[in-house]
């Protein structure tokens, strides 16, 4: 069996989820091995195993490892909770769940300064299922920017709950604070979002939305219409918005972790973490303007309206409060001030601070 697992073990590295019945079709074609499919399933089973760890001992190995982190990590949180043991004289614990906030991704959520956080949870695949929480913002050039992430044994009000105290002790905020959340309405989340932070604004997440619409609304037609609905800054829009879909005739990435051993899990979200600070700073490096590439490109495409238009009269807009960018009328507004001598600076200068390059 350890021989099979060994020449189908190239296999299951370059293509893990590699159905049973081809791994028994290869070995049939190279070797002219007939091996039933029985033997090819535990030969795979050794073969994960090898490649990724074994799940039962990377349990044992958990304090270890996230003592490792931590001490690489100075200033991080990292929680593990386990289960209440009649025992106390018992030399381990059965593991319930465990939490990890990295210094430096809380310093830059907090430099960026967007009180806008994303909440999510997705299964655990394999012999001990569970959840994966997370919790991501929006950095500068509009991206996600991951924050923290558990593991823990299911989506209930009371996991959500642990979860949510941990995050905001991480962020320095009291019940008072004010925050943003986006989610999908997880099983037991609202309420432990009204016991953590009672203050805070709930708004659903739209693409979720539409997830939940197409069984029954399909095509892109209501798709457009709703995102038209959403990017709606007053309310008289959106009615209007929201009309039209009703008129309407009827027409109608932390998943790669989810079935690793626990350790193997993971190092896969903070290996996915590092590459995305890597990556963000070599798009860093490339830029030039005072804002990030997103904001430069959305800003661009005010500026070019805003160019054919002619100031009459003033007004505010709500846009402005929404998006943190100049609207097509003031960017006209501040270049006509500035023809007419009044010390305004350039219009980047009027955009909000989170989408500066320097952020």
């Amino acid at each position: 069996m350890s021989s099979i697992a060994r020449e189908i073990q190239p296999m299951i590295e370059s293509n893990p989820d590699m159905p049973i019945q081809a791994i028994q079709s290869q070995l049939l074609r190279k070797h002219q091995l007939e091996i039933s499919l029985h033997k090819v399933f535990r030969a795979k089973r050794i073969a994960t195993t090898k490649i990724y760890g074994d799940y039962q001992v990377q349990y044992g190995l958990l304090r270890s490892y996230c003592d490792e982190l931590l001490k690489a990590n100075p200033g991080s949180t990292i929680k593990i909770d386990v289960e209440p043991c009649g025992n106390s004289a018992s030399p381990t614990r059965q593991f319930r769940r465990v939490y990890f906030c990295f210094a430096s991704m809380m310093r830059g959520f907090k430099m960026i300064g967007r009180p806008l956080l994303g909440v999510d949870g997705c299964f655990i695949k394999g012999p001990f299922p569970g959840q994966i929480l997370s919790v991501v913002g929006i950095d500068a050039n509009n991206s996600i920017y991951p924050v923290c992430y558990a593991l823990v044994e299911a989506e209930t009000t009371q996991t959500w709950k642990w979860f949510l105290q941990l995050l905001r002790d991480d962020l320095g905020c009291t019940v008072n604070s004010c925050f943003t959340f986006i989610n999908d309405r997880q099983k037991g989340l609202i309420p432990a979002m009204l016991a953590v932070f009672p203050n805070a604004e709930h708004i659903f997440c739209l693409r979720h939305i539409h997830e939940n619409m197409k069984s029954k609304w399909r095509r892109d037609l209501y798709k457009n219409l709703l995102w038209s609905a959403g990017r709606k800054t007053s309310i008289p829009s959106f009615n209007k918005a929201m009309e039209e879909i009703k008129t309407t005739e009827r027409a109608i990435q932390i998943v790669g972790a989810r079935d690793k051993p626990i350790i193997t899990c993971l190092e896969f979200i903070r290996e996915y973490m590092t590459k995305r600070i890597v990556k963000v700073k070599k798009i860093q490096a490339k830029c030039m303007g005072p804002l990030t590439p997103h904001a430069t490109e959305v800003f661009d495409e005010i500026k070019k309206q805003a160019a054919e238009m002619s100031v009459l009269m003033v007004d505010s807009e709500k846009k402005w409060d929404l998006t943190g960018m100049p609207c097509k009328h003031a960017v006209a507004s501040i270049w006509d001030m500035s023809r007419n001598s009044i010390d305004v600076d350039i219009p980047e200068e009027w955009v909000d601070e989170v989408y500066w390059l320097s952020t």
